[in-house]
């Protein structure tokens, strides 16, 4: 009799549910969907099982797990496994003073977009074990920044985050540092620290007068309170990656840097293979974060991929603007190199 009751009551529903039929209540919906999710994937039951249980046929079974799935009462999570390189780990960590090298294993031939998501990966799982609620998250630009935000999970902690560099009318909107920042804040449920301003400005007395400005001022003032910064780094040597060819510098400008000896730069402070920064006046130019508070943070975690960054990820380790580098195994290598070389 009971089993009957039940039947007659899942039918009823899945009926009242039926395309062109009046909508089942939403509520009884929802619990129907719960109800049969929770004996397939907690109880490890089979659809011929359930079907048997509640008097459903196998097709009214797969039809209502189905209805789960599109709903969003069942989410299916895959946990994808990243293999790191413990040698080149080591090798670099023992080269430096960095607290941690994370190198990701690739594939041979394998496309440089699906090397910078997994080492995206990567670098959102170490942000998921070091953050805690409370912490700042100041976060700079970059496509691997920006991979490290797409494979970061929603998080129940409470963290800020805050733009700590410009951004630049050249970047195509998804990835530019406001967006990157958003989809940071998004992940922690928080609204993000917006800097409004660009990267870098015509003159000294320029960015002076916008450092001056209320809005902007929300913003930096946060920079003190950051414990953990998400670095992109660009490379100039052998040739200058997007976000500096396109960024505003002259021809002329990118010789002179070149000729001070440049190889890299974090959100425009350059900077040479040894680390130390290049003494030219576009600094006193740009807006962002104070490059000397990053050897004070708790974390400053370096992303990058592609061997042509090697020897400004060097530079950016020699001199101390990163604790943390995260990078695939083959420009690991040539960092090892470079490091060993010094």
């Amino acid at each position: 009799m009971v089993r009957e009751i039940m039947k007659k009551s899942l039918e009823d529903r899945i009926e009242r549910a039926a395309p062109g039929a009046v909508s089942l209540d939403s509520i009884q919906m929802r619990d129907l969907l719960v109800t049969i999710s929770r004996l397939y994937y907690k109880d490890d039951r089979s659809h011929l099982e359930i079907a048997k249980a509640t008097g459903l046929s196998r097709f009214q079974v797969a039809k209502l797990l189905k209805k789960a799935r599109e709903d969003g009462v069942v989410r299916i999570e895959i946990q994808e496994s990243v293999f790191t390189d413990a040698t080149l780990e080591g090798l670099i960590e023992r080269a430096s003073h960095l607290r941690r090298a994370i190198v990701v294993r690739t594939r041979e031939k394998e496309d440089p977009e699906e090397v910078k998501r997994r080492v995206g990966v990567a670098g959102a799982v170490f942000l998921g074990q070091i953050l805690r609620n409370g912490d700042v998250l100041g976060v700079s630009w970059g496509s691997t920044v920006n991979a490290v935000a797409e494979a970061l999970d929603n998080r129940k902690r409470h963290v800020e985050v805050v733009q700590i560099n410009g951004g630049g009318h050249w970047i195509p909107v998804d990835m530019s540092a406001h967006e990157i920042t958003r989809r940071f804040a998004n992940k922690f449920g928080t609204q993000p620290h917006l800097l409004h301003a660009p990267i870098m400005v015509d003159s000294e007395e320029v960015r002076d007068t916008l450092l001056l400005d209320s809005t902007i001022r929300e913003t930096t003032r946060l920079f003190e309170h950051i414990n953990t910064a998400l670095l992109g780094i660009g490379s100039l040597y052998p040739t200058a990656t997007p976000t500096l060819r396109l960024g505003g510098l002259q021809e002329e400008e990118f010789e002179e840097l070149r000729r001070l000896g440049a190889v890299g730069d974090v959100f425009r402070h350059f900077f040479s293979k040894e680390g130390t920064f290049v003494d030219t006046p576009l600094a006193k130019r740009v807006i962002s974060i104070p490059v000397d508070h990053l050897p004070r943070l708790e974390y400053s975690i370096g992303v990058a991929t592609g061997v042509e960054k090697a020897l400004a990820i060097a530079g950016a380790i020699r001199g101390q603007l990163i604790t943390v580098l995260v990078t695939d195994d083959r420009t690991a290598q040539v960092v090892a190199a470079a490091l060993s070389t010094q």
